[in-house]
């Protein structure tokens, strides 16, 4: 059946600049009107609300020091008798009495910050603050009460006292020698909103004065930039400015935002033209390069690198147009019948190694286990559960590490660790005595070497040596070292022991190369034939007598392998 005849590439690149174009426009113009409309709610909203809570609170702190002030005056008969008694030592129960209420209050209320009692027509000062005040505030408050004293001595008005970076509101009551000053820091208030809104800065105003940031509302024009707007917030070059009078008359409360400005038109729509652009060239970029440019890079490179002879060269994705898919194709498929035989080939020389290695690895003689069930049986009926228990705990030890995730290298400290094992198996199940010294470079311990060869040494010295001299019983060395050759370190083990050695049939049998199957010798031939598929031809076996027996392993210096799971 004819295939479908595809889109000519001068009408599709047309068609598809078109329609991405006039969609990039459309859904751009969408998406920045909305943004630019929600940015500017929210940031409305955000300061409004601010602005809001930072009024209620110092609505708050400036009723909570009247209402204290109005209190003492009116209702305390400790603030009645300092009025008309000028003795200090009559003076001072009243006065304790006093500081300690306004102590009480600064505890418990975070809009109250300080108390101040002036006796003796200001001659004596008495005062606590909270521990935001400090030394040199609380000063200039104090002074700047008793002067406020001098000059009016029935003064009963609330009034403002700025220092540098503060404004305090106070709450003044006097009468006669004594007045109860009650003091709130207003800038306090606003600090702990800006600890929420980092971005914000509140100004203060009483009659038109500004008390705090002045040198920000005068960049900003705080003043009049209000009183022209027609509505609030008043967007400037700066930020945003709010407004709200407080319940007291005279005082006024301004928030400043100065990092989200308003966006103009102008930089609204050199936005968007720049994004427009921006995305057009993108789009029109990606499309020639993913339809036409990589299509051909690709089959060029491929028929290159099939050229310089290497087979396995294959073209990829071509895209959507008959010249370069029929191309492609017809590449694609003579290749790929030529790597699926490769394949083939190879998947069937591996599966046969790794069944090789299996067998190899489990091919483990049983009367070593035999014996150690025999040895369980004979502990059973002895009643010998602390030997059972310890024999079971070191089989399951030992049959872990042969098990051990079907590794065929591991390193030469874990090995060594398994030898220990075994020969406490040994020593267990046999009252054969043995004595091992193992000796291994400690450059050596991270070195692999094929699972159980170590092992399989020292078991035969085990099974087959016996002592040149009756009254001394079998002793094993195992040495571990790295030898220096021309192609780099080589891991040199060797297992000894002090027994007659090997007969010589016996070193005729375990230096040959071929595979036994009649279960003699099967142990080295095992570890030869692994040694062959790991290493290639670059592992060597020995065996011979020095004058007992001495089966020495050399291998090529690799790290050894991480551990599967």
């Amino acid at each position: 059946m004819r295939k479908p005849v595809k889109h000519k590439l001068h009408n599709s690149l047309l068609t598809v600049s078109m329609i991405g174009y006039v969609a990039v426009i459309i859904v751009m113009i969408i998406l920045d009107y909305s943004v630019i409309y929600n940015y500017n709610t929210q940031a409305d909203r955000d300061g409004a609300r601010i602005l809001q809570e930072c009024a209620e609170q110092m609505n708050r702190a400036m009723q909570t020091v009247d209402e204290m002030g109005v209190e003492i005056f009116a209702d305390s008969i400790h603030f009645h008798y300092l009025t008309t008694e000028t003795d200090p030592t009559k003076n001072y129960p009243n006065i304790y009495q006093l500081i300690e209420q306004g102590r009480n209050q600064i505890q418990h209320s975070t809009d109250f910050d300080g108390m101040v009692i002036l006796t003796n027509s200001g001659k004596d000062r008495r005062y606590v603050f909270a521990e935001s005040v400090d030394s040199r505030q609380r000063g200039f408050i104090v002074d700047s009460l008793v002067k406020m004293q001098k000059n009016d001595p029935n003064i009963q008005t609330g009034t403002v006292l700025c220092t540098q970076d503060r404004v305090y509101y106070v709450r003044m009551m006097a009468r006669g020698k004594a007045a109860i000053c009650c003091v709130t820091d207003l800038t306090g208030i606003g600090q702990n909103l800006e600890q929420m809104q980092t971005y914000y800065s509140f100004l203060i105003v009483n009659n038109g004065l500004v008390l705090n940031h002045k040198e920000l509302a005068e960049q900003v024009d705080l003043i009049h930039s209000v009183k022209q707007a027609r509505r609030l917030p008043v967007r400037t070059q700066e930020g945003r400015i709010y407004a709200l009078d407080l319940q007291t008359r005279g005082w006024r409360l301004y928030l400043l935002d100065t990092t989200r400005g308003p966006l103009t038109l102008a930089h609204t729509l050199l936005l968007l033209t720049t994004i427009l652009i921006v995305v057009f060239v993108f789009l029109l970029y990606r499309f020639l390069q993913k339809k036409i440019l990589q299509p051909l890079k690709g089959m060029t490179t491929g028929m290159i690198r099939i050229r310089e002879g290497e087979q396995q060269a294959k073209l990829d994705q071509t895209g959507d147009y008959a010249e370069f898919e029929d191309m492609r194709d017809a590449f694609n498929s003579l290749m790929e019948e030529i790597e699926q035989l490769k394949i083939s080939s190879y998947e069937e020389q591996i599966a046969k190694q790794n069944a090789q290695m299996q067998c190899f690895q489990l091919q483990l003689r049983p009367h070593f286990y035999l014996n150690c069930l025999k040895s369980l049986n004979y502990m059973a009926m002895a009643g010998d559960t602390e030997h059972m228990q310890e024999l079971i705990l070191s089989i399951s030890q030992h049959m872990r590490y042969l098990l051990k995730n079907n590794a065929e290298q591991v390193t030469v400290a874990e090995e060594l660790e398994n030898v220990r094992a075994y020969l406490k198996l040994q020593d267990l199940i046999s009252s054969r005595s043995v004595e091992t010294s193992i000796k291994a470079d400690e450059e050596t311990m991270q070195c692999a070497v094929p699972i159980l060869c170590i092992q399989t040494f020292v078991e035969n010295s085990i099974k087959y040596a016996v002592p040149a001299d009756t009254e001394d019983g079998l002793k094993v060395d195992i040495h571990v070292t790295l030898l220096p050759s021309g192609e780099g370190q080589l891991l040199d083990v060797c297992v000894s022991d002090n027994g007659k050695g090997y007969s010589q049939e016996i070193l005729d049998e375990i230096n040959g190369s071929a595979i036994r199957t009649d279960g003699r010798a099967i142990g080295i031939s095992n570890i030869r034939e692994r040694c062959r598929l790991l290493y290639a031809e670059k592992a060597q076996l020995m065996f011979y007598n020095m004058p007992g027996a001495v089966s020495e392993l050399i291998l090529p210096v690799v790290p050894a392998p991480e551990e599967k799971h």
